[in-house]
């Protein structure tokens, strides 16, 4: 049956009046809210500083999949706007919930806070709350990293992309509740992005969560200027889903086909993971790259920290390397130096070269002093550290890319990225760094017939010729 939840007043904000359809069984159960005239939905508005005008109305401006959306308009320094959805059961030990969302971030649109502070969070999605303890949500950042949040264990993980701006996109995170070990995932449209397996996601055995869960857009020191955001699609439930992702773990899923996201120009907007631009090929005899062409999907990540980023290629003919290239992100200063790594054994540098005249963004090269000679068919790294932000493109070396003599190797193990200066050992989701490099293969190797044979090897026609081929 369907329950109408009445207004109610918490010390700290209005809130939200919310229509929810309950099971009429007792154990699994879901809940929803779709914002179409005869479902489920916000119908009210409230914010965090109550006062400055923003507002959670239901809007037939845009939606997902129908035809109304939960508008969320925030005034400049405004706390930002949320909505409750309030289950039939408190969480308790063992429990698994899961918990989907459509968010359509509307530009102009900022990530930034009135308060011009870096790194502050964005809350997006709080699941599960502890009270007096604290929550499990989804958060941004001032640099739109999407964030694992576990206020219950005091961990905030961060994932390399972040929410898109003009795109619905799906968000949907998953605990499982247990006071010494739990399990926390996030993904991004039917994509897992963040996993804590081995963090606690409850206080304490007896601890029973409220029974509630807040989407919202509500931002630590007040949103930098004016904007609105819409959500859609609202689905909460303990009942385990039919869907698995890649790695065969139950998720609610994506509803009919995948919203396909946009990257921002700025800070880190999200990557359609799946689609590997293909590079256009160079000429032969010459130079060649990977990536002559080719940019990134996120141009201006940031998570921190310095890395060593690096891409293991090879090429089908012997030659020379000439030069490393590698794409700047627009906020990327300071030092570059590019190298050549063996994978033999320890990893010897084989060659380097510092970066100097660079551009503001966008593809770098640098001359080796001396030509690199490499082998055939074997497996080389090139790398380049980044000081503070780096530009990816999420699976982009999931499968192999070639051009002319030269190819990525797709061993679900490449986009590396370590320690600044260090060969870098890890890697995630065989993101692509646009770690490049400038080939030339030798002469030798250029004959058009290098292997082929003739099928009549001693003709004769008993007068003398001049033989030839146009090429």
């Amino acid at each position: 049956m369907c329950i109408a939840r009445k207004k109610l007043t918490l010390p700290w904000v209005a809130g939200i009046l919310a229509v929810l359809c309950f099971p009429t069984f007792a154990g699994a159960w879901t809940v929803s809210a779709d914002f179409e005239p005869n479902g489920g939905g916000f119908h009210d508005s409230g914010t965090l500083s109550g006062a400055n005008g923003s507002s959670v109305t239901v809007s037939s401006e845009r939606a997902f999949g129908g035809s109304q959306s939960a508008k969320m308009y925030m005034t400049q320094g405004d706390g930002g706007t949320y909505g409750l959805l309030y289950y039939p059961q408190n969480l308790a030990k063992g429990t698994e919930l899961w918990a989907r969302a459509y968010y359509y971030f509307a530009s102009p649109w900022s990530w930034g806070n009135a308060a011009g502070l870096g790194d502050q969070a964005i809350k997006v999605l709080r699941a599960v709350k502890f009270p007096n303890v604290g929550y499990l949500s989804v958060f941004g950042n001032t640099q739109n990293q999407i964030m694992l949040s576990s206020e219950i264990a005091d961990v905030q993980p961060r994932a390399s992309v972040g929410f898109d701006v003009d795109n619905w996109q799906c968000i949907e995170m998953y605990v499982k509740l247990s006071e010494t070990q739990g399990i926390f995932r996030i993904w991004k449209n039917g994509q897992l992005i963040l996993e804590d397996t081995t963090s606690r996601t409850m206080p304490s055995a007896s601890a029973v969560s409220d029974n509630v869960a807040f989407f919202m857009a509500n931002w630590n020191n007040g949103t930098a200027q004016a904007q609105t955001m819409y959500m859609d699609d609202i689905v909460i439930t303990t009942d385990r889903p039919s869907k698995t992702d890649a790695n065969l773990n139950p998720m609610i899923g994506t509803v009919g086909p995948t919203p396909t996201p946009t990257a921002t120009p700025t800070v880190t907007p999200t990557v359609t993971p799946t689609v590997t631009p293909t590079a256009t090929p160079t000429p032969i005899p010459g130079n060649q790259s990977l990536f002559p062409t080719l940019t990134p999907a996120l141009p201006n990540e940031a998570d921190g920290v310095p890395y060593e980023l690096g891409m293991k290629f090879k090429s089908s003919t012997a030659g020379q390397i000439k030069a490393i290239r590698y794409y700047k992100a627009p906020s990327e200063s300071g030092s570059h130096t590019g190298r050549i790594w063996s994978t033999s054994p320890g990893n010897p540098q084989l060659a380097s070269v510092n970066f100097v005249n660079e551009s503001a963004s966008g593809w770098q090269v640098a001359t080796l002093s001396t030509p690199l000679n490499i082998s055939a068919n074997t497996i080389y790294t090139v790398t380049v550290n980044t000081n503070s932000h780096y530009a990816t493109t999420i699976d982009g070396l999931a499968s192999v890319v070639a051009n002319n003599d030269l190819s990525s190797v797709a061993d679900n193990f490449n986009g590396l990225f370590g320690a600044r200066g260090d060969y870098p050992n890890n890697s995630f989701k065989n993101s692509n760094y646009f770690r490049d490099v400038v080939f030339v293969p030798s002469t030798a190797s250029q004959s058009i017939f290098s292997t082929q044979i003739p099928a009549l090897p001693n003709e004769a026609d008993g007068v003398p010729y001049e033989l030839g081929m146009k090429f």
